[in-house]
């Protein structure tokens, strides 16, 4: 294990010095965009892209400083006729074609801001600053000839698989996870952030079906490396920078069992955060993750006493999914084709785990043998901190159960967000604090499960040629089992509804707690599932408008729109209740997205300016979208990408659609691309 990492570590110390050497000096233009020799093509880019954010004018930060080279290599007949290299006879395989991309990417803003310096030891930055250096996708095509009458073909290898006919909307197009760790959800082609994974994919092509249907073909896969889009997911306090890692916390001035996050997650989210990260467990339920407990119903937390500190005790890494073995597996068939000259259509089928939700182990801090009453287990181990009449050792012994040996463990009077110092400090300067004192932080075990759910849809697109010239777009998608949360009802917003905390049943808890599971939580763990539709409805129209003045009426102009529906059959949230209001509002189970984008393609293809527009009816959360690509920017081999996403909604409404977590983050790029081979 250690000489692979010094191995991996002089790979990216090359890797750097080449990022380097680019950044600084410009090849000549003469080089050409690929470069073929033989049977072989070969494709060498750099990239280089800045990124920005902004909460207003006076907030923006330099977030991204993102350095890339991309090698992408094919080779073709590599068997042809029956025989590898054009000599060794192959069996079965008529023609053969191989291909490969390595991208590596270097991101050195990390090193470079004090702000990250600070937030993040050795070992993050390291993470954060080298995301990728590897075979990102590598390929076998092969052509089998005729098997059964008809033609049979495959590709094997790490892969995208790409179904769906929709823009921007997870729904059949769910093969391969997304992986949001660099960028935002807008602004990048999903082909750039899609994760490749391993897989078998075969085509049967039956060709013409009776008088109707011409073009059929059955396309059949299997991989048995799923994974989810959690796995590269930055959530501080949950994913990636979870808090549960001790490195984080320093003890607070004074000798009282308090301590302070390195990640703050007491301070405001802007200043704090990563970039990247969808969100994190904080003190704002409505928008993060909780990170607290109620103590009565007001939950206020200016007022002190109010919450208890709470620690999502994660097993290290045991909820990413890794390895290749049959409980990672996922299936995928769909018949493709094309009926009645104009319509093209799909009938697909996937057999899946579906991305993941929290479970807790309430029977690691609460009594089994007393449901509904609140009591707390027997087994559960309880320190107290200086300030409630113990001592730094049973501090440091809280720490070694919780965040060492993974297991429940309560801290009386010591909080480690840094609530308690920061509420100090204050009043030691006879300020008001902005947070109220936490009588305790209470660590609880917290895992993920990842349930097989079956997804049934079909697409189908209408080239209307004759009266519109548009092609309208549908796609519908049935998933039968996506995770949910039921709820042991002792959120602050549900107390503040029914006047009192209840259990997962409506009972009311006894008086004096606050969080009391009944049966069915020490039994299910909170774990329930919902059906989810998915549906689209969307329009392209390619189109020259003369009447234009300029070269606006000579080229070609693309405007499409969607209309984006998901209605889950359960009215429960998923894991955490900032993602979605349906737990309080049946009308929430529908969740309604409008997209409308125009692009154009001036000055013979060199200019290609886009806008879109997307608007989130349940949350009320309007997006802009406007980028600009110019090919051949000074000479033929050097691109320039520039563009903006601006988020106009308030990151208060919360809904499934996630643009509230970027509301108070506009992001502003400009990439440069050089063509190097």
């Amino acid at each position: 294990m250690v000489e692979r990492r010094i191995q991996v570590w002089k790979g990216l110390k090359s890797l750097v010095g080449l990022f380097i050497v680019l950044g600084v000096v410009w090849l000549p233009s003469w080089a050409g965009a690929t470069t073929r020799v033989g049977n072989s093509e070969i494709q060498l880019v750099y990239e280089m892209q800045q990124t920005f954010q902004a909460e207003n004018s006076r907030s923006i930060q330099w977030v991204q400083w993102r350095n890339e080279i991309r090698v992408e290599y094919s080779y073709e007949d590599l068997v042809e006729d029956h025989k590898l290299f054009g000599q060794y006879p192959i069996p079965f395989i008529e023609k053969s074609d191989f291909s490969m991309m390595y991208r590596g990417r270097m991101d050195p803003v990390y090193y470079l801001r004090d702000k990250f310096t600070k937030l993040y030891n050795s070992d993050q930055q390291r993470h954060f600053v080298f995301p990728e250096n590897d075979i990102r996708e590598i390929n076998i095509d092969n052509d089998y000839g005729e098997v059964f009458g008809h033609k049979l073909s495959s590709r094997i290898g790490r892969q995208q698989i790409v179904w769906g006919e929709s823009d921007l909307f997870r729904s059949i197009d769910i093969v391969n996870p997304l992986r949001i760790d660099q960028n935002g959800f807008v602004g990048e082609a999903f082909e750039d952030f899609r994760t490749p994974i391993w897989a078998a994919k075969f085509l049967y092509d039956i060709g013409n079906v009776g008088r109707w249907f011409s073009n059929i073909g059955v396309e059949l896969f299997y991989t048995p490396r799923w994974r989810p889009g959690t796995n590269h997911l930055i959530l501080e306090g949950g994913w990636d920078l979870q808090y549960r890692d001790p490195r984080l916390y320093s003890p607070a001035p004074g000798d009282d069992g308090n301590f302070i996050n390195r990640l703050g997650n007491y301070k405001k989210w802007t200043r704090m955060r990563n970039p990247w990260s969808l969100f994190r467990v904080g003190p704002n339920a409505q928008r993060e993750a909780p990170d607290y407990g109620c103590n009565n119903e007001a939950c206020d937390p200016r007022v002190d006493g109010s919450r208890t500190s709470f620690v999502y005790n994660i097993n290290g890494m045991a909820h990413q999914i890794r390895g290749t073995k049959w409980e990672n597996s996922m299936i995928g068939t769909r018949i493709i084709g094309k009926a009645f000259d104009n319509f093209d259509f799909s009938l697909n089928y996937l057999f899946k785990r579906a991305d993941p939700a929290a479970f807790v182990y309430w029977d690691k801090g609460f009594d089994a043998s007393k449901p509904g009453t609140g009591a707390t287990s027997p087994n559960l181990p309880i320190f107290l901190a200086p300030s409630s009449g113990g001592s730094q050792d049973q501090v440091n012994q809280w720490f070694d159960v919780c965040m060492n040996q993974n297991k429940a463990a309560f801290l009386v009077g010591g909080d480690v967000y840094g609530y308690n110092a920061q509420a100090n400090a204050a009043n030691a300067r006879g300020l008001t604090p902005r947070y109220g004192r936490r009588t305790g932080t209470f660590c609880l075990p917290t895992g993920h499960w990842y349930p097989w759910t079956h997804v049934i849809g079909f697409t189908a697109t209408y080239n209307d040629f004759d009266y519109t010239g548009a092609v309208f777009r549908l796609e519908q998608s049935w998933s039968t089992n996506e995770p949910r949360n039921f709820s042991v009802r002792n959120s602050p917003q549900q107390a503040q509804r029914n006047h009192q905390f209840e259990d997962e049943f409506g009972n009311p808890c006894p008086p004096g707690s606050t969080t009391c599971p009944n049966t069915r939580a020490f039994k299910d763990r909170s774990k329930t599932g919902s059906a989810v539709w998915r549906s689209m409805i969307g329009f392209d129209l390619l189109r020259t408008y003369t009447w234009l003045p300029g070269f606006l009426g000579k080229d070609q102009m693309f405007l499409t729109g969607q209309q984006l529906i998901t209605y889950q059959n359960d009215n429960r949230p998923t894991a955490l209740n900032a993602f979605t209001n349906a737990p309080f509002d049946r009308m929430q189970r529908w969740e309604q997205l409008y997209t409308i984008s125009g692009s154009g393609f001036f000055l013979k293809g060199k200019l290609e300016p886009l806008w879109a527009f997307a608007y989130s009816v349940n949350a009320k959360q309007p997006l802009w979208l406007l980028q600009s690509f110019w090919h051949g920017l000074y000479f033929d081999n050097l691109d320039l990408y520039a563009g903006m996403a601006i988020y106009m909604g308030s990151k208060m409404q919360t809904d499934a659609s996630f643009l509230n977590y970027y509301a108070d983050r506009d992001t502003y790029w400009i990439r440069l691309q050089y063509y190097i081979l």
